[in-house]
């Protein structure tokens, strides 16, 4: 078990950060892909 120190707190928040970066621009490249489509 790791002790969750200030490192890992924050490689959690950055990890945390990224995902929903991810899941933005994913949720952003299906709307211009239906609004391309819906043309």
């Amino acid at each position: 078990m790791i002790p969750d120190s200030d490192e890992t707190h924050s490689l959690r928040q950055q990890y945390r950060r990224q995902r929903e970066q991810i899941s933005e621009i994913k949720l952003r490249m299906r709307e211009l892909i239906g609004d391309y489509k819906s043309r």
